[in-house]
């Protein structure tokens, strides 16, 4: 709960239980999904590929 405070810097746990659902860890996620990712490339496994959007120029 300390590291979520210091992200969305609030002072106290009650005003941050406000906002974070509990039941969810976006980072974990996202950690396991990376994870998945790295671990099938190294097994020879292809990924799929997003291409990413350029910003436009000017």
């Amino acid at each position: 709960m300390r590291n979520r405070m210091a992200i969305m810097r609030h002072a106290s746990t009650a005003m941050t239980s406000r906002y974070v659902n509990f039941d969810s860890d976006p980072v974990r996620e996202l950690s396991n999904a990376v994870g998945a990712r790295i671990a099938a490339n190294l097994e020879g496994k292809s990924a799929e590929v997003v291409p990413l959007k350029r910003p436009r120029k000017g």
